[in-house]
């Protein structure tokens, strides 16, 4: 039996702003609130600096952002 995937979207702050600015990234579930941020097709690291890289693995926790709520990339998971 082959191993199941999910993906979802998450938020990552664009920590070089000096207001809050959400990305959303898409990002492969690993287990309970503990994603990998996948390469989004038009992400340019020229110009947008993002607090979690592409490729790092995340503890993300559902937080309220403009009143609906959606998953958020709080820190980096100790689970590399």
């Amino acid at each position: 039996m082959g191993v199941i995937k999910f993906t979802e979207t998450i938020s990552l702050d664009e920590n070089a702003e000096k207001v809050f600015v959400w990305r959303p990234m898409r990002a492969d579930r690993i287990e309970e609130n503990i994603y990998r941020v996948k390469l989004h097709p038009d992400f340019d690291p020229d110009n947008e600096v993002l607090a979690f890289k592409p490729g790092e693995i995340v503890v993300c926790e559902r937080q309220k952002k403009s009143g609906q709520y959606c998953l958020v990339a709080i820190k980096k998971s100790n689970n590399a």
